[in-house]
């Protein structure tokens, strides 16, 4: 049992890295983003497209709608902190 928890723990943080990662790499592109107003419409389409295609796919499972929610809220606000973010930096 102590390999198998030791073993997800590196799994997480392997995982977690690997996140911060594209993160740096996607604020990096962002920042030097030629049109950040265009970039910031398409990231806005593209979430609001995914985030329908979160809760479709929990309706079809059959889940209740606030398991369904519970689907969708973190990736909702994940994308916000992120339009918030390009904000931000167009604020500059």
């Amino acid at each position: 049992m102590k390999k198998q928890i030791t073993a997800l723990e590196s799994a997480v943080v392997l995982h977690s890295a690997q996140i911060l990662a594209m993160e740096c790499l996607l604020r990096a592109m962002i920042v030097t983003h030629p049109n950040r107003a265009q970039l910031k419409d398409a990231f806005q389409r593209i979430a609001a497209e995914l985030e329908q295609r979160l809760a479709d796919a929990g309706f079809e499972n059959g889940l209740p709608v606030d398991s369904a929610r519970t689907l969708v809220e973190p990736f909702h606000s994940r994308t916000d902190d992120w339009i918030t973010w390009v904000d931000l930096i167009a604020a500059e």
